[in-house]
């Protein structure tokens, strides 16, 4: 009968808010992740305090999100920031590890296709062009952003 009503059956259970599926934990993880990333990514640095308070997460989940990303390398900590005007222990800051992985852009335009290289702070690493005669088929084109 009580699984029943966590399932949302009539009886007992009507009004009984579901139980979020097992799927639907890891894509709220997921997102919290995104959220957070994004965060980070747009502040330069962030503590885990001003995470859960920027995007309304506990501090526990904040803080179980974040081992996992230092844990991959995609997440660094920088050094302690400044305690607050209470005092109270100094916050350690968090940034994204622009070297974790990098992002490749190519646009292959008739005569002069353009490709770029950034880190995950959107920092542009490189941007080589190559002159291409009109005739160069695509596969030609291709295998030149292959190599």
């Amino acid at each position: 009968m009580f699984a029943h009503a966590l399932q949302g059956g009539a009886g007992f259970g009507r009004g009984v808010k579901q139980l979020p599926k097992i799927g639907d934990i890891s894509q709220i993880k997921t997102n919290n992740q995104r959220a957070m990333l994004r965060h980070i990514r747009q502040a330069g640095q962030v503590s885990r305090v001003q995470l859960a308070q920027s995007l309304r997460l506990s501090k526990s989940t904040v803080t179980e999100n974040i081992a996992q990303l230092l844990q991959s390398g995609v997440v660094l900590e920088t050094g302690v920031g400044s305690s607050q005007v209470t005092g109270g222990r100094r916050p350690v800051m968090l940034r994204i590890n622009s070297g974790y992985s990098y992002i490749v852009a190519a646009e292959l335009g008739l005569h002069s296709p353009i490709f770029a290289l950034a880190d995950l702070n959107g920092r542009l690493l490189r941007r080589p062009t190559v002159t291409l005669p009109a005739e160069a088929s695509y596969p030609y084109r291709l295998r030149l952003c292959r190599d």
